[in-house]
């Protein structure tokens, strides 16, 4: 047995549903669903691709400040040549020299 109020309700619904306004709101909401989510996924992906930059960077750096520490280990200790055999600057070869000097 269906109450009056429901039939109606439901008829109602059917109306608005089908009317040209509602299913144009209906596609703009679901547009704005769509470039909510694409712009999502774009600022994942930057974050992902700054991340890697920034891991890359930071590899590299550990790779010189290992190349000169092992460059003083081997007893070469002008930070001229450990700036040049690492790639860094002479204030930074000279740096890890003290530091070298200093824990040994």
């Amino acid at each position: 047995m269906e109450v009056p109020e429901t039939t109606q309700a439901i008829q109602t619904y059917r109306k608005i549903t089908v009317s040209p306004e509602f299913q144009a709101l209906e596609r703009m909401r679901e547009d704005a669903k769509n470039n909510e989510a694409a712009a999502l996924h774009n600022a994942e992906q930057r974050g992902i691709q700054i991340g890697e930059q920034r891991g890359m960077q930071i590899g590299e750096q550990r790779g010189l400040t290992l190349a000169a520490i092992n460059a003083i280990r081997a007893g070469i200790t002008s930070p001229m040549a450990i700036a040049a055999i690492a790639g860094l600057t002479e204030n930074q070869a000279a740096a890890l020299i003290r530091e070298h000097k200093k824990n040994s």
